[in-house]
């Protein structure tokens, strides 16, 4: 190849790629703010197709100028109404708007507007699907403006978060459309349960104008403590054997000074089996333990329960209620934590990671979240002890984890709700596995569940 091509061939392939990008930030020359404000005044009221309303664009700058956001997307250019707002507050900020939309026609239009307000220079316009360029993007990303496909939202927050800086912001338009039947306000209905669920996440509605934009500050999530332990908790295992305990002696024992169960190929057990406590009930109480197990099976810890001997049952261990479930594994969902309905119609009525209420109407609703799932895998001892504390105070439930709240349930369920029972733990049918107990201990908060008992 002749130099001469070789060298037009390279001006063109820089060419290609710097297409759209604004000039560097130390050469970009400051805004004329008086023709900004003449350029918005003679399009006043002449914004359509899909573009924002003028007091949007006033919020979505008060923002970026208030928190001094550089890094700032936009998703759905349309013709640069709300492009042209944001640029405007770069220019203060000494930041720089990347821009996407996927039609031609309003790219090009777009980028016309920011020329005729002077505001090009701090604009990089990128033409193309959002789906893949959001993706592509690379971080950290201070301010987010969300305004293209609604049913795409909670993708997009998806792809963004993990690149977004702490104290940044994530905006989206046309909140106000949650209430429509459709695609696009199932989608936005999606996003904002979406939202409820990420850990240090600080989301409000600005209603001040007929949309409705959401406004989402990434803040670092505190993970409460478990309150501090009281100095007289009853122990209720002794160390030694298992007395103030009944099982079934072929399963359980006491190995090393923790309570020992075991299931083998041999000596499995007939259905779901429990080690039940005979010394009292729970009803308002703080218990605390720690426990390991094998990942081949898994566990549990059973409080407000019933012990059934009504009907087939398999075995006369039978217990159904509340379960704080014990694994030993890291990937949410299936981890140690969560609220299983054991015998019950509920399931896994509260995941590892939220804070979640069952409503009188019977249904439930995540209002909150609490650990996520990185969070999570560095908080959990694999195959190592590891402690628990559950709180029960009437209809609200509480489990820790090594000292931080994991799972935050209030039961407002009108028929299945408990509020006393008994304590026991489980081993499970099934694959050959065991698990092991120590440190049992309780506090009654409410003096009529004191030691009594408990069949």
């Amino acid at each position: 190849m002749r130099p001469t091509v070789a060298i037009t061939v390279l001006w063109l392939m820089l060419s290609s790629v710097t297409q759209g990008q604004p000039p560097r930030r130390a050469e970009r020359p400051p805004v004329d703010d008086a023709k900004v404000k003449a350029f918005l005044e003679a399009h006043r009221g002449t914004w359509r197709d899909l573009n924002v309303p003028e007091s949007d664009g006033k919020l979505l700058y008060d923002l970026v100028v208030k928190n001094k956001y550089k890094n700032i997307l936009e998703i759905g250019t349309s013709t640069g109404h709300s492009t042209t707002w944001l640029a405007w507050a770069a220019s203060k900020t000494g930041g720089t708007v990347t821009t996407l939309e996927i039609d031609e026609g309003r790219h090009k239009q777009a980028i016309a507007n920011l020329k005729e307000a002077g505001l090009r220079q701090y604009v990089d316009a990128r033409l193309g699907n959002a789906h893949q360029l959001v993706k592509e993007f690379n971080g950290p990303i201070d301010f987010v403006f969300s305004d293209a496909d609604k049913e795409w939202y909670t993708k997009y927050f998806v792809d963004v978060y993990p690149k977004l800086s702490k104290g940044g912001c994530f905006t989206a338009h046309n909140m106000s459309m949650r209430g429509r039947e459709g695609s696009m306000g199932d989608g936005i209905r999606e996003f904002l349960d979406h939202l409820k669920t990420v850990p240090g996440l600080e989301t409000t509605i600005d209603t001040s104008s007929r949309s409705g934009i959401s406004i989402s500050y990434k803040r670092k999530a505190p993970q409460p403590d478990a309150p501090a332990e009281p100095d007289d908790m009853q122990s209720i295992f002794n160390g030694k054997d298992l007395a103030g305990w009944e099982g079934d002696p072929k399963l359980w024992s006491v190995k090393d000074g923790a309570i020992h169960g075991e299931t083998t190929a041999e000596n499995p057990a007939q259905g779901n089996t429990f080690l039940i406590w005979k010394g009292g009930v729970t009803k308002d109480f703080q218990l605390r333990l720690s426990f390991r197990c094998t990942a081949t099976n898994n566990s549990g810890i059973q409080y407000r329960s019933r012990r059934v001997t009504e009907g087939r049952v398999r075995n006369p261990w039978v217990v159904r209620g509340y379960q704080h479930e014990i694994r030993n594994q890291v990937e949410l969902p299936s981890v140690a934590g969560f609220i299983y309905a054991e015998g019950g119609k509920r399931g896994r009525m509260c995941l590892v990671g939220e804070k979640a209420t069952w409503a009188e109407d019977g249904k439930k609703e995540v209002t909150g979240a609490l650990i996520d799932a990185p969070g999570y895998r560095k908080l959990f001892k694999l195959d190592d002890w590891n402690d628990v504390a559950i709180v029960a105070k009437g209809n609200h439930l509480q489990h820790y984890l090594n000292n931080t709240l994991i799972l935050d349930c209030t039961d407002n369920h009108p028929q299945l709700a408990r509020r006393e029972g008994i304590l026991a733990l489980q081993l499970h049918a099934g694959r050959p596995m065991w698990v092991e107990f120590k440190n049992l201990r309780i506090e009654h908060l409410s003096d009529d569940a004191r030691p009594q008992t408990s069949d």
